[in-house]
């Protein structure tokens, strides 16, 4: 690959060899890339707890259409169901257990939407390196590679600013997510029971099951 370029005006000449360029896209450590998965992963598994939930109480709707909806709605949905159905503390304790379910997926947004961006040094691609590629599959690699850089910079847009960037940071937020799903799956249990068996208290009628 020829590199060097020799531009001609009135009579001067210059050359210089290009080193780098910025081409393709740029993407954190596999690691990072790996847990914001993961983070989405689990907040699927919470939206789907809320729609069992929802089904656990006789909510008009069937299980395949109420996991269609966003995370928003289930969380409306859930709402005004525990206050039609529930009341006392365990109507206080629900309504607490949705909210942290609610600050998680909004955790989970965060992440999601963070925007990553590298410049500078850290961004480019040596010719040489291109020039080197042997196949497609060797130049798709360079041109859509993981770069393990302190340079990036993150930006959450709502916010306006930096948006999660660690490891553990994105750990911290799936750990967080993954315990909402746990709190949403034993609330389940409670209220199915209270609703069907009036234990715990706290229905605000007892139904046949």
């Amino acid at each position: 690959m020829n590199t060097s370029y020799e531009p001609e005006d009135s009579g001067w000449t210059f050359r210089f060899t290009l080193s780098s360029i910025v081409a393709g896209h740029a993407y954190p450590p596999a690691e990072i890339s790996a847990e914001i998965g993961r983070i989405a992963i689990a907040a699927a598994r919470v939206d789907r707890e809320m729609a069992l939930n929802l089904v656990a109480i006789r909510y008009p709707g069937r299980f395949e259409d109420l996991l269609k909806l966003g995370s928003k709605d289930l969380l409306l949905a859930m709402k005004n169901c525990l206050r039609e159905l529930f009341e006392s503390d365990l109507l206080e304790g629900a309504l607490q257990d949705l909210d942290a379910a609610r600050q998680a997926l909004n955790l989970r947004n965060a992440a999601a939407h963070t925007i990553w961006s590298l410049s500078g040094a850290s961004a480019a691609i040596r010719v040489a390196d291109l020039a080197e590629a042997e196949s497609e599959e060797a130049m798709d690699q360079l041109l859509r590679r993981d770069v393990d850089s302190p340079a990036w910079e993150t930006l959450h847009p709502k916010s306006e600013t930096a948006g999660p960037k660690s490891l553990k940071e994105l750990q911290r937020i799936r750990a967080d997510i993954e315990l909402a799903q746990e709190i949403l799956q034993a609330l389940r249990f409670k209220l199915a029971s209270a609703l069907f068996s009036g234990r715990p208290s706290g229905a605000k009628r007892v139904l046949e099951p």
